[in-house]
């Protein structure tokens, strides 16, 4: 007895911890579903869902709402259930068919007999069971083609619009989804019964199912029908579609949930009333044709059935504001109602059922098909476009208000340019007027019904935008600033701009078209038009940035020399000559390819970023991959970079040295040949400089090719993980998916790579881009140029007298050391006088001469002319100078008009240069001479200025007895006679003779003024 009892408690006990078990298992699985569906809710915009699980003979129902503030559905709330509806319809239709009332091997045109339809031109019979399984060849664009309305012939005005329809393919040999085969079927139920649809589906279905929340179509009063939505802008958002009457029986039946929980018993054979046969008789799938390979099914009749093995039937629904899915078999079944149109509903219905049979979830469904994402982004790119492009133009007229830019009338040109301009726009607004018929054979009417309200915002702005873009580009044209760099700098950005989007859109054409041939005309002319727009866009860039980068070079240069220009002969002697030559050969140089690099750089940004946003749209994985390997790649560009910014500024400054080492080579290279050590030394010097540069430059560019090949090889390494490692870790992923990302990662390889490598170029460009502003500041420009323009030429003037009066200049002192200085110096000379200045090596004659012509100011005294007193900046007006060593200019830039070319050959004949040198115009046939014949030339130059004064600086130190005595003898008297003061230094003193007065300096002051006669004496 007592044995009895403890084996009967033990019994009890194991059989409540089982049930109690087997409750928390049931428990597990519905929290699973219910938090899998609200993650998946507020992924796929959802405001409300309601879910009907079937499971181990019990049927559960979960409402969920995925905010606070939207409604959770009740049992009894009506939801649209979309192209459900039509197992609904295939269920009346098999009730007639079970009557006799409907043969399904019959034409269609034995019931409606004006119901006709075409193939290829030929008249052909449509038998119902093809509307049936969608294999009557109707196209499924056919949708576009119901019109809105209530009226009570609705359906029937539907069903007589398709009489004469051109069918895509001959009934019965291929399945097409066409929701308008079952409009045809509804209008079929309302002949044969003679009854309406509506009233036929609810007594003949709905009231023996009791399925009493359910109706059919639109009804008015129904207070506990659920607000829809449509996906737009990121979320899910009211609206109210247009009542489509004529579509009720493909898609307008209104259920709730715990009526949907009554038609998935009847399938899954719980509801064993006399339906349930007709109701299996409506899943047989027709094997006849070829299945449907999207969704690995084939079609019954209001069912798609699973190929899979897994024994699912399962249909979607999906109305402008609503979506649904039903799926069952045999053991576990789901359906899903959703108050929004997202297609997120179906992944949930899928996996739904996946946590139920303990199966794991799919993650790779393309629950969303990137519509709104895309015609969003693509509304704020246009938006932004189109703001840009108005304070473009703003900018352009506040420009021309505060003068800055002018106003141009147009030429021939200019219009045969806006005439190719409107050429190319107009292409691309038709190409988004034929959007809805390109994308999916609907008018606009459809098309604004079913697509996201971002879809119509899109399309306006870009019709603005291109309206838009031809207002700037002829406001472009009309106004034209001053800089040209700025005037064409918003054209090239935003056609590269442009460039980049068109890249993407490439991409996502190319990506989108792999295996599919419907619409490839369409496709072609999209494809056609944007590469085409590609190509112009690139040619204009480039070959604006041809010139916008020698007017970079040219803007740059001409902002360094006239700094130069203006900078006075005494701080110009401070400045490095191997700066100079640097900064505006190199560092200019550099800088113009900024243009290029930016623009490719823009190009590049755009694309990426573009593709980007597609891929995250098919797969989220695939864009975060990419993004990660770009940050990636970034992160060591950004090592290598700070790394070597170092190297760049050491190549720089090696360059500076080596074009100075360069110039003092070629002065004194005299010098360097007559000492084997110094010339060794020298040149070991320059290879030492050379080499620093060549390390330097060549470590730095090294570690970017470094860079360069690491990241290469991680794109090519994430290529092979996707397609060979993606496939077995997540078997269920879809190979399209994976196709698509390898081929736009293998277009992004491109792109990404041109992004990394603008790196060192943008470090060697922000190098020199700080040496030219450096040197800008440095340019110690102490001149107005503009003043100096307005003075007054003195070529050919005669002057009575010059004046110099306690002239002096003190050098500043360098390492401690005293400073030398000059005066204070005074003389005075008659016009046709020869003054001759002598003196010992150090003396001063040259500080001397370059005070009294202004390229030294001086800093105590004056210099006065005819008893005026002329400025520093004024004073060399007067004099034609010859310097030691002569310096000639190929061109002779300050002619005097009085002087004839007879008078100049005259003189090339005195000179003995005749049969070297000839005059052409205004410039020497050659400057190529020996030293003593270029200062023979130079003083030719100084005589055709005809300036008052002539300052020649130990003219006759590298000329032969024979031309000394022409100069002395000869050359100085005709000049003295013409009313010159001359000033020259010499150490001839046997030709004293020819001098008015003779000045020796010593230790920068005039020890003496004599006579020649004196001067002679004194120098003995």
């Amino acid at each position: 007895m007592t044995y009895k009892f403890s084996q009967y408690i033990t019994t009890v006990c194991l059989c409540l911890l089982l049930a109690f078990s087997a409750r928390g298992t049931e428990n597990n699985v519905l929290d699973k579903v219910e938090a899998y569906a609200l993650e998946q809710m507020e992924e796929g915009d959802i405001p409300s869902l309601s879910l009907v699980l079937r499971y181990e003979g019990k049927t559960q129902l979960i409402h969920l709402a995925a905010d606070s503030d939207d409604k959770r559905p009740g049992d009894h709330d009506l939801f649209e259930i979309g192209s459900v509806t039509k197992s609904f319809t295939a269920l009346a239709v098999q009730k007639l068919i079970s009557e006799g009332k409907i043969d399904p091997e019959k034409p269609v045109a034995h019931y409606l007999p004006w119901l006709r339809f075409q193939y290829q031109g030929d008249e052909v019979q449509v038998q119902v069971r093809d509307f049936m399984h969608h294999t009557s060849g109707i196209p499924w664009h056919s949708l576009s083609g119901i019109m809105p309305g209530n009226a009570p012939d609705a359906l029937e005005q539907t069903v007589k619009n398709l009489s004469g329809t051109e069918l895509n393919k001959l009934p019965g040999t291929a399945y097409e989804y066409a929701t308008v085969n079952y409009d045809v079927l509804g209008y079929l139920i309302e002949v044969q019964s003679g009854m309406s649809y509506e009233e036929y589906l609810r007594e003949v279905v709905l009231q023996p199912l009791g399925m009493k929340d359910s109706k059919v179509g639109y009804v008015q009063e129904v207070n506990n029908r659920l607000q829809g939505h449509k996906a737009s802008f990121f979320a899910a958002r009211p609206y109210e579609a247009p009542v489509y009457r004529g579509n009720t029986p493909a898609g307008y039946l209104l259920s709730s949930a715990t009526d949907m929980a009554h038609w998935l018993e009847l399938h899954m054979g719980t509801d064993t009333t006399f339906l349930s046969s007709l109701a299996a008789e409506t899943r047989q799938p027709d094997r006849t044709v070829s299945p449907n390979l999207a969704s690995v099914s084939s079609y019954a009749a209001g069912w798609h059935v699973s190929l899979k093995g897994d024994g699912i039937v399962f249909h979607e629904g999906l109305n402008p504001a609503f979506a649904s899915y039903v799926g069952f078999n045999e053991d576990y079944g789901v359906v899903v109602l959703a108050n929004s149109n997202s297609k997120y509903t179906s992944v949930i219905g899928i996996n739904a059922l996946n946590l139920l049979q303990g199966k794991a979830v799919i993650d790779d469904l393309h629950a969303a098909d990137g519509q709104d994402k895309a015609f969003t982004i693509a509304s704020v790119i246009f938006a932004l476009f189109s703001l840009g492009l108005i304070a473009f133009m703003i900018w352009r007229v506040l420009l021309l208000i505060k003068k800055k830019a002018a106003v141009k009338a147009p030429g021939p040109g200019n219009l045969l340019a806006w005439v190719l301009w409107l050429a190319i726009l107009l292409p691309f607004a038709y190409a988004i007027y034929l959007i809805p018929e390109a994308m999916a054979r609907f008018d606009w009417e459809s098309a604004l019904v079913w697509s996201p309200e971002s879809f119509e915002l899109m399309a306006y702005l870009a019709w603005v935008s291109m309206g838009l873009s031809f207002m700037a580009i002829i406001t472009g044209t009309l106004i034209r600033e001053e800089n040209l760099y700025r005037h064409h700098a918003p054209q090239l950005l935003t056609l590269s701009i442009v460039s980049g989007l068109s890249n993407t859109a490439l991409i996502i054409l190319i990506s989108n078209s792999v295996g599919k041939t419907d619409n490839l005309p369409y496709t072609l002319f999209y494809f056609g038009l944007v590469f085409v727009f590609y190509a112009i866009g690139r040619k204009v860039v480039q070959t604006r940035l041809v010139r916008m980068t020698v007017d970079i070079i040219y803007d740059i240069r001409k902002r360094l020399l006239n700094k130069i220009f203006a900078t006075s002969y005494e701080e110009f002697e401070k400045i490095d000559r191997g700066r100079i030559n640097a900064t505006l050969n190199d560092d200019t140089n550099t800088i113009s390819n900024a243009a290029s690099v930016i623009v490719n750089l823009i190009t590049s940004v755009i694309t990426v970023v573009g593709a980007f946003f597609f891929l995250s749209s098919i797969a989220l994985w695939s864009a975060v991959l990419v993004i990660g390997i770009i940050l990636l790649i970034a992160t060591i560009y950004y090592v290598v970079s700070q790394k070597s910014n170092r190297s760049f500024e050491q190549a720089r400054d090696d360059a500076g040295t080596y074009l100075e080492q360069l110039n003092t080579l070629v002065d004194g290279f005299k010098e360097l040949s007559l000492s084997n050590k110094k010339r060794f030394s020298y040149q070991e010097e320059i290879d030492h400089t050379n080499d620093s540069f060549r390390n330097s430059l060549g470590m730095a560019r090294i570690r970017f090719i470094n860079a360069f090949i690491i990241g290469d090889s991680m794109l090519v390494m994430v290529l092979a993980l996707v397609a060979f490692g993606l496939p077995v870790v997540f078997p269920d992923i879809q190979i399209g998916t994976l196709l698509t990302f390898v081929v736009v990662l293998l277009y992004l390889i491109g792109p990404i790579n041109t992004i990394m490598s603008s790196m060192p170029a943008f470090m060697q460009m922000r190098v020199s881009w700080k040496r030219i502003n450096m040197f800008l500041q440095e340019i110690p420009a102490n001149i107005d140029l503009a003043e100096l323009k307005n003075q007054q030429g003195v070529a050919g003037k005669k002057i009575a007298k010059l004046e110099i009066e306690e002239l002096s200049y003190h050098y500043p002192a360098k390492d401690g050391e005293g400073n030398f200085g000059v005066g204070p110096v005074s003389l005075a000379s008659d016009s046709g006088e020869i003054n001759f200045i002598i003196g010992g090596n150090g003396s001063g004659k040259t500080t001397l001469a370059k005070m009294i012509t202004g390229l030294y100011k001086a800093h105590e005294g004056q210099i006065k002319i005819d008893g005026q007193e002329v400025s520093a900046s004024q004073v060399g007006e007067y004099y034609s100078v010859v310097f030691n060593p002569a310096q000639l200019f190929k061109k002779m830039y300050d002619i005097s008009d009085s002087k004839s070319k007879k008078e100049m050959d005259a003189y090339l004949k005195l000179l003995r240069l005749d049969e070297k040198v000839s005059i052409e115009g205004d410039s020497f046939s050659t400057i190529r001479l020996s030293s003593g014949q270029r200062k023979r030339l130079a003083l030719l130059q100084t005589y055709m200025e005809d300036k008052p004064i002539m300052l020649l600086d130990e003219w006759a130190a590298d000329q032969d007895p024979e031309y000394k005595k022409v100069f002395y003898r000869q050359l100085l008297p005709e000049f003295k006679a013409a009313g010159k003061i001359i000033i020259a230094i010499s150490h001839d003193d046997h030709y004293f003779d020819v001098a008015d007065r003779v000045i020796k300096l010593h230790q920068g002051k005039i020890e003496w003024q004599r006579s020649p006669e004196l001067a002679v004496n004194d120098v003995l």
